[in-house]
């Protein structure tokens, strides 16, 4: 059942009960060795990224804004992007852990913010010794996160935009019970989001 909020003058948006909506979405870095171009502060060239695993899916019916922290040393270390690609390319020479806030679509989504990190990856994970001199330029260092971010009751607009790409859905019954049985004892707050993930690197 939808739930309106209303003022005096107008309606703002309506909220659905018992609905739960997923989006995935994969963010991660990839990085290459700069071999004979490099100097002592710029050895790889890395991008930071946020992306839908669904090509095409554009992220942008769902997020407003994306906001990169990179490390203090970096000028301009944060980053806002407003449409895609959400990504951002550096040139550094040792790996940090970023950090990832998206702003869901405002004016759309009665959504708190989703804060991710990820540690920036320069040299394989089955050769983290090798020294920037003998690693291949062609090669790239993949260190990738998937999640699906969970929107517990969202705004009817907002979910509309989420179905419009490769999402899932699932409908939570009057009876507290998820579509397919089990207990939704563990069901998240009205207004909530939350993630589950796995990895990938190289």
């Amino acid at each position: 059942t939808p739930q309106t909020k209303k003022n005096s003058n107008k309606i703002i948006m309506t909220r659905l009960d018992n609905i739960t909506t997923c989006l995935p979405i994969a963010y991660g870095s990839v990085a290459f060795s700069l071999g004979e171009k490099a100097d002592e502060y710029h050895t790889h060239r890395w991008t930071l990224y946020l992306r839908s695993p669904n090509p095409t899916y554009d992220l942008s019916n769902a997020i407003s804004r994306v906001i990169f922290q990179l490390h203090p040393s970096f000028a301009q270390p944060t980053r806002e992007l407003t449409k895609p690609p959400f990504e951002v390319t550096e040139t550094g020479w040792g790996e940090f852990e970023a950090s990832i806030r998206i702003v869901w679509r405002e004016g759309v989504a009665d959504e708190r913010c989703t804060m991710l990190t990820h540690g920036i990856k320069l040299y394989p994970s089955n050769n983290p010794q090798l020294s920037n001199q003998t690693q291949p330029t062609d090669v790239a260092v993949v260190s990738e996160k998937y999640d699906e971010v969970v929107f517990t009751n969202p705004e009817e607009e907002f979910h509309r935009l989420l179905l419009e790409g490769n999402t899932e859905e699932y409908c939570v019954e009057d009876n507290g019970n998820a579509d397919g049985g089990g207990d939704n004892k563990n069901k998240p707050e009205s207004n909530s989001t939350t993630i589950t993930t796995s990895a990938i690197s190289t």
